[in-house]
This record gives C-alpha cells, sequence and structure tokens, in this order.
C-alpha cells in the first residue's frame, strides 16, 4: 500500500470529499453522523492529523460534493453519494436512521 498523500495534515474540504467517495461511493441514504465517524476515522488511521472542526470541515466536502452533483441531501442528516440518477433513493422510501444502530 503506498503511503497517504495527506500523513501528518489536518482533514481539509477536498481529503473530506475524497473520502467521502471512497467511503461511500454508490451508497444512498447514508446518515451524515456514519460519514462523520468513518471519514475521521480513515484520516487518522492513516496517518492524518485530527482538528477540532473535523465534522464541519466534512460538511463542507458534502456541500461541495453536492455542487459537483456527486451527492444529494435526501433529508436532515441523510446523503446520497455518487448514485447515478436511474437508482437515487427517494425521500419517501428513507426510513429513520440512527447512527449508533447496529448493522
Amino acid at each position: 500500500m503506498k503511503d497517504y498523500e495527506h500523513k501528518g495534515k489536518p482533514l481539509t474540504r477536498k481529503i473530506a470529499s475524497d473520502l467521502i467517495l471512497e467511503l461511500f461511493g454508490g451508497q444512498a441514504g447514508i446518515p451524515r453522523c456514519r460519514i462523520n465517524e468513518k471519514v475521521l476515522e480513515l484520516h487518522l488511521r492513516r496517518g492524518g492529523v485530527s482538528s477540532p472542526n473535523a465534522h464541519t470541515t466534512i460538511g463542507t466536502g458534502l456541500d461541495y460534493l453536492k455542487k459537483q452533483g456527486k451527492a444529494d441531501k435526501l433529508k436532515r442528516g441523510i446523503w446520497n453519494i455518487d448514485i447515478p440518477d436511474q437508482r437515487r433513493t427517494s425521500k419517501r422510501k428513507i426510513g429513520k436512521h440512527l447512527c449508533n444502530a447496529t448493522e
């Protein structure tokens, strides 16, 4: 495995958006708190540095992806990441998601 190019760096919008696509690309109905948890976890595990505003940075990463057409906010706290139009999940089909629920 090659070295993490962001080793020793704090999380930025660009890093967050890249990790969001890597972790959740093609998935629908993902709770924002799960995105926060997994993106930060992966960044730190690979040698990145934490920052006190990491969740805000992840949010700006999601907003950036939304502007690029690679993320959709279905409702408060629920996201589709890089889903082709024909596979998008409607708001009516998304149930209540709990971040602390077991999978």
